[in-house]
């Protein structure tokens, strides 16, 4: 058996490695799994994995590609969630009380993203831009935890934060979803990736080629059967069963398809967030 080391968050969108170690993909192909939860930030997660501290980490798809083409030695392994504007499990939320309504009210307000150049940060920017506000005039903020997004909210601390299920849900008495932003970049996109650390690959190349194929199949196998997987993210993310019942529920891409990848690096390359597409196949 050969033992990977992964780093996720608590979130539906990077649970591909728990259901496939749940369902004992992952043992079928000679593979122990160690996985770890909420380690950080998407960057601290990828440091990690380039430093060797992982083997396979989860991150947003900004935070990934950049990564990649800043020299990190990490290279992208599978992706994961798929945003699809019919389900939106990324929500930007206000105090239930707040008076906010538009991008234009947020004005000199706070919002709150993950990390500073990621793909949440994005998307609430093109959200801000396409709706009549302006990501320039907004004051951002990062490294807060999405658990406590309502006492925040709720202390004045932030005026916005975006969450990803199951926290939206969770909060759901507290907050009122404000927008919907990724719904500015494209109707349907890969949200994250996750990353191989270079030398993990040299030095576990078959292994690294079957966690690939088992992530790409349990993507499709999730897909099809949410009626086994909300149990599994129960279990093993310690959330009420009854949360995960009612939540929207993450879709996950089997593969990096073009028209999928297409619109979220385009959107990304004009903010300037990663090298345009056309100059990286240059470079190669």
């Amino acid at each position: 058996m050969t033992e990977v080391r992964f780093g996720l968050s608590s979130l539906d969108v990077a649970a591909l490695p728990i259901y496939a170690d749940a369902t004992g993909a992952f043992a079928a192909h000679g593979i122990t799994a160690r996985i770890e939860r909420d380690l950080g930030h998407p960057g601290e997660v990828i440091e990690m994995v380039a430093a060797g501290e992982l083997d396979v980490g989860y991150a947003d798809i900004i935070s990934s590609v950049r990564a990649v083409q800043r020299g990190a030695p990490v290279r992208l392994l599978a992706p994961g969630g798929l945003y699809d504007t019919a389900e939106p499990i990324v929500v930007l939320v206000r105090a239930r009380a707040s008076a906010l309504r538009t991008a234009s009210d947020l004005a000199g307000r706070v919002v709150v993203t993950p990390a500073e150049h990621d793909l949440a940060r994005l998307g609430v920017r093109r959200w801000l831009d396409t709706a009549g506000g302006r990501s320039d005039a907004v004051r951002f903020a990062s490294g807060r935890k999405m658990a406590g997004a309502s006492a925040d909210l709720t202390a004045g601390t932030a005026d916005a934060f975006i969450i990803s299920e199951p926290q939206r849900t969770i909060q759901r008495a507290a907050t009122a979803v404000l927008a919907t932003p990724f719904d500015a970049i494209a109707e349907r996109f890969i949200m994250g990736a996750y990353v191989v650390s270079q030398a993990w690959l040299k030095r576990e190349a078959a292994a690294t080629h079957r966690v690939a194929r088992i992530l790409r199949a349990t993507a499709r196998w999730a897909n099809a059967h949410r009626g086994e997987t909300g149990p599994i993210l129960a279990e093993r993310l310690g959330f009420d069963p009854a949360v995960i019942a009612s939540m929207s529920r993450a879709t996950y891409a089997p593969a990096f398809r073009r028209s999928w990848l297409a619109p979220i690096l385009r959107v990304a390359a004009e903010y300037g967030e990663i090298a345009p597409e056309n100059r990286n196949r240059d470079e190669r």
